[in-house]
């Protein structure tokens, strides 16, 4: 076992066999629809959401602070003295300032929120890259050094077909 936990969120896109080969904790966002809210990656995919757009654009909400919990209590009960938190950039979801104030009751484990700035792949790229360096026995201060390295380096493109399922759901 190695001696960092990683964790990160479902913001990431990180595959969930990407997760499990690099031993990378996932947080999941909640997918709210009028009648029901589901677990990314757990009960609902991309596809389904984005197959479903046209008939109800949901929202999303961040994990719970009981999921965040759970996932606290379970590198604690694994042994884990260290854990780095790489969630979605701070500046588009409450998950950081969330993870932030979770951490304050595991006083024992030295936990550390890292603001990846970024979203999806750049953000899954930054929580395998902290794995890789957890497993060859790295420190925490050299793996945030390399991340924040390659977080400066990075940039996040994206195109949308439509404007219309941003503007639905209120992000722009």
């Amino acid at each position: 076992m190695r001696k960092i936990a990683i964790v990160t969120d479902t913001a990431s896109d990180i595959s969930i066999d990407d997760a499990k080969k690099y031993d990378i904790k996932i947080l999941h966002y909640q997918i709210v629809y009028k009648d029901k809210t589901y677990k990314d990656q757990l009960e609902i995919t991309a596809k389904e959401v984005i197959d479903t757009l046209e008939e109800e654009v949901p929202t999303t909400s961040l994990p719970s602070l009981d999921e965040i919990h759970e996932v606290f209590d379970e590198l604690v009960k694994e042994g884990y003295k260290e854990v780095l938190v790489i969630p979605l950039s701070s500046g588009l979801s409450g998950c950081f300032n969330a993870i932030n104030m979770v951490k304050e009751d595991y006083q024992a484990l030295n936990a550390v929120v890292y603001d990846s700035r970024t979203i999806s792949a750049a953000q899954a790229v930054l929580a395998i890259k902290a794995a890789e360096m957890a497993d060859a026995g790295c420190k925490m201060k050299e793996i945030i050094s390399e991340l924040d390295k390659m977080r400066e380096n990075q940039n996040t493109l994206f195109i949308v077909d439509t404007l219309k399922y941003l503007l639905l759901g209120g992000r722009i």
